[in-house]
């Protein structure tokens, strides 16, 4: 039964993104929460005075106005009391958080948004007794394999594969096939042509002479990767930008994709037995299953995602239990109708899972697997967009004995390769690069931090986002190793026992009491009671459990940089 508050509450979001604010008024209304919408700020300042609102909510996107000082002018107008504020924005660093609790935000509330967090954001503005009651989600049955399955049959264009896509696929598959003929392919298609021309003239490709003619393109860029570029922009274009599932953002998403396939084709490269190009197509479209899913399955896949964060399990296993199959299976299904190759029909119904991959019995098919599971797996690590997955899960050596590539993931100077591919690609094609790849500004305080390890994880991506916040990053198995290092902060990954932390820390220098990030081995309790009686020489220390997230990494830095400024 919706309780008082929840029958009153008046919900108000300021801010440019008419489908974000759409979705949330779906979601609101649905469980009796009166929502108003607000494009415009300086209406937003005058709705906050006349309504009295009990909860705001403030996009960064705000239009010419800053959302910092939106924040800041209806705080002056209602007290904190009287009316919550949380901001809504991504890329949050030490020093955003400080400016946004200044000008009067009781919380923050970071891309992508799910209502799960958005509930929780909510009830803890009024505590002790719930705002909101939050069970849509949790009425909705679940779909058996043979409901999805009959559902999708009934979707034209997955049953169909696109014109031209077939037409490339077919001469790119023949031997005598020629650029002249894919030439006459890409002239039947206005839009493919403008793209192919714009990217052979871009600055990736250094030549001072601008070519018109789409076979001196296909001559510039090269067979294999004009293919790559015409797969990859018509599977895109089948699916609208808006998405259709409020916490699930759709330009994230393909920046995620397109994330994994320049680190898989630069993976590639590395290995030299799989195609570069053949990678970069399979991580592209690995994830192609969760697009469907958030275009079809709308509400079920909400539920997913929800199920995922609420009960920390990957949103593979979470979809499994929503829809009878997950987005692999649906991924393999389409690319059979479209009859694309059966290594990439492959590769996209196991992408994920190392066990399996392991498996194949091709070994080309085994290979470019391995290497698309590296690339969402880097993907994932350094933050970079958003496929819906929030966890991590760390390979076993056993797992990883035979890549031979695997060398380079852990090399950081790889990661900055692949890092600057994928901007000139993004770039390229206009996406919103702000708030990707993940990373922290230099706005702080902290100058010096070490990474304190017992355990062989990859330092590549974790030393990429620690340099890039201009931290200095030692890797060491023991503070007495890292040398005339005085940090601030320490990164205890995956140590076994405190015991063994207490004799490490005994070697810092005498009064310095840096601030720690802990990611235990085994189980142990997460409070700072025990950092007391273990006697450590910390000031404040934040545990994370693995699986972790990257950006739940970073929020944990970002958490000590706020209490050292």
């Amino acid at each position: 039964m919706m309780n008082e508050l929840q029958s009153k509450m008046l919900v108000c979001y300021i801010g440019e993104e008419r489908n974000m604010g759409r979705l949330l008024e779906e979601r609101l209304s649905a469980i009796g929460v009166q929502f108003m919408l607000v494009v415009d700020p300086a209406s937003g300042v005058r709705i906050a005075q006349q309504y009295k609102p009990k909860v705001i909510i403030v996009d960064e996107r705000v239009g010419r106005y800053e959302s910092i000082n939106v924040i800041s002018t209806i705080r002056r107008i209602l007290s904190k009391n009287e009316t919550g504020i949380i901001w809504h924005a991504s890329g949050v660093t030490a020093s955003k958080v400080i400016d946004a609790h200044k000008a009067g935000a009781n919380s923050i509330l970071t891309r992508p948004m799910t209502m799960p967090s958005l509930v929780s954001r909510i009830n803890e503005l009024f505590k002790p007794s719930p705002g909101i009651n939050f069970s849509r989600e949790d009425s909705l049955e679940n779909k058996t394999a043979e409901d999805t399955q009959k559902k999708l049959s009934k979707v034209q264009n997955l049953n169909a594969v696109p014109y031209v896509v077939e037409k490339v696929l077919n001469i790119t598959g023949d031997s005598d096939s020629s650029a002249k003929d894919l030439e006459q392919v890409i002239e039947t298609d206005p839009k493919v042509s403008a793209v192919i021309l714009k990217r052979a003239n871009s600055a990736f490709y250094t030549s001072v002479r601008q070519i018109g003619r789409i076979l001196d393109a296909v001559a510039r860029i090269g067979f294999r990767e004009v293919r790559a570029l015409i797969l990859g922009l018509s599977v895109i274009d089948l699916f609208p930008r808006d998405q259709k599932t409020l916490s699930f953002d759709r330009v994230q998403f393909w920046i995620s994709c397109l994330s994994t396939a320049v680190i898989a084709q630069t993976l590639a490269e590395v290995d030299k037995e799989i195609d570069p190009d053949d990678a970069f197509i399979a991580g592209l479209l690995h994830d192609l299953g969760r697009m469907i899913l958030d275009e079809h399955f709308p509400d079920e896949f909400s539920r997913a995602l929800s199920i995922s964060e609420r009960f920390r399990i990957s949103l593979s296993d979470a979809e499994k239990k929503v829809f009878g199959m997950n987005h692999q299976d649906i991924g393999k299904i389409v690319l059979e109708n479209w009859k694309f190759p059966k290594e990439l029909q492959s590769v996209v119904g196991k992408h994920e899972n190392l066990e399996e991959i392991n498996k194949i019995e091709d070994p080309k098919e085994r290979k470019l697997a391995q290497i698309v599971w590296a690339g969402e797996w880097i993907t994932l690590l350094l933050g970079v967009g958003t496929s819906g997955e929030r966890l991590i899960n760390y390979p076993m050596p056993d797992q990883i004995s035979g890549f031979n590539f695997w060398p380079a993931v852990l090399d950081k100077e790889f990661e900055n390769k692949a890092m600057f591919r994928l901007d000139d690609l993004l770039s390229f094609i206009g996406a919103d690069t702000s708030r990707t790849p993940r990373k922290l500004q230099g706005e702080t305080a902290v100058s010096k931090a070490v990474v304190y390890e017992e355990s062989n994880l990859p330092m590549g991506p974790l030393a990429y986002l620690f340099e890039n916040a201009q931290f200095e990053v030692k890797r060491a198995e023991s503070i007495k190793d890292i040398g005339p290092v005085e940090p601030n902060v320490i990164a205890a990954i995956e140590f076994i026992s405190f015991d063994s932390l207490r004799t490490s820390l005994q070697y810092l220098p005498a009064g310095r009491q840096p601030l720690l990030i802990v990611v235990p081995k085994g189980e142990l309790p997460y409070d700072d009671k025990v950092k007391e009686r273990a006697g450590l020489p910390i000031q404040k220390t934040i545990y994370l459990e693995k699986p972790f997230h990257c950006n739940e990494l970073m929020q944990a830095i970002e958490k000590l940089m706020d209490f050292l400024n």
